[in-house]
């Protein structure tokens, strides 16, 4: 059995997506050693943040944060280039460091873009403490107005 980026990178070579190739080679650019010593390395400090996260919910229980770093890209923007890839990964960021951590989140969609795009914010809170987050939900709800789903032309 060989390490992870070896077991991945032969699933991805069978499928053979351009893009796909082209994620997983920026992933892998990303986190090049995959070896078990740093995954449960990388386990290890997941937990003393996730230690460090509970520390600070006894104090604060609900994080107000942007649901992304930018605003929304176009489609396809991860695939143009492995600069581009970078941009928009990073700016993800609080979309992903949250539920590697397991705190769930609520993003509330505020307003639109002209381009039609929701824009919003994302409230953060300690694990199993779902309830926290809706009833902020269903508070702004009285403040805001309704935003409609977007149906794709058909």
């Amino acid at each position: 059995m060989g390490n992870l980026e070896e077991l991945g990178g032969e699933a991805i070579k069978r499928e053979n997506d351009p893009d796909a190739n082209f994620i997983y080679d920026q992933m892998s650019r990303r986190c090049p050693d995959t070896s078990l010593e740093n995954f449960m390395d990388a386990l290890q400090n997941r937990a003393r943040i996730s230690r460090e996260w509970n520390n600070f919910f006894d104090n604060y229980p609900l994080i107000l944060c942007p649901v992304s770093g930018d605003l929304p890209f176009p489609d396809l923007k991860d695939l143009e280039s492995p600069e581009s890839f970078d941009l928009v990964f990073d700016s993800m960021l609080p979309q992903i460091a949250p539920p590697f951590l397991g705190l769930p989140g609520l993003t509330f969609s505020t307003n639109k873009a002209t381009s039609n795009i929701p824009l919003g914010v994302q409230f953060i809170t300690r694990k199993y403490r779902e309830d926290i987050l809706l009833n902020v939900g269903y508070e702004l709800e009285n403040f805001f107005p309704e935003i409609k789903p977007i149906f794709p032309n058909s």
